[in-house]
């Protein structure tokens, strides 16, 4: 699993993922799955308004989209003006959140949302990337979800406290 830090306004937070260019069409789609979103310690403070002026829908988003800005997975395009319309995320389309204790001693915790079973359903969001101005910029064109979904299950972590709260994430 790979780790990328990314802003939501002034709020750090870091996305686990992985991805793959796949080659069975042309044009190839170039995936992205995101396994979760975690906050770290140092930036309970700064994320406290962004959090609580947005839904945990917009949050997941929201690194997803600077995920594909950042692009450290050094997906094209290269060329300025070109556009890709083959970029995809996957995500689980279930999400619980955890506190995780950061360290035992310490009055923080460090928050992860983690998706549920994957073969409990997933949503795969398709974008237009394009280069311009030498950076990228992302477009939503769509959503779909696979497969049907479940809110039971959390990684098996004896030090993970669910708090309960479930989330769907497909539009």
């Amino acid at each position: 699993m790979l780790e990328q830090e990314v802003y939501i306004g002034s709020c750090k937070v870091i996305v686990g993922y992985k991805y793959r260019v796949s080659n069975c069409t042309t044009p190839p789609f170039y995936d992205v799955y995101i396994s979760y979103v975690t906050l770290p310690p140092e930036s309970y403070f700064s994320c406290l308004s962004v959090l609580q002026s947005m839904n945990f829908k917009s949050l997941v988003d929201d690194a997803a989209r600077q995920l594909l800005i950042a692009n450290p997975m050094g997906f094209p395009p290269y060329q300025e003006g070109e556009c890709i319309t083959t970029w995809r995320v996957g995500k689980k389309s279930c999400w619980k959140s955890a506190g995780y204790p950061w360290p035992k001693d310490h009055i923080f915790e460090q928050w992860w949302w983690y998706g549920c079973k994957v073969s409990e359903g997933c949503c795969v969001d398709t974008y237009k990337v394009c280069k311009r101005f030498g950076q990228l910029f992302v477009e939503h064109l769509q959503s779909v979800e696979i497969g049907q979904h479940n809110c039971d299950s959390l990684p098996n972590d004896p030090l993970l406290q669910n708090n309960g709260n479930c989330y769907f994430l497909c539009d």
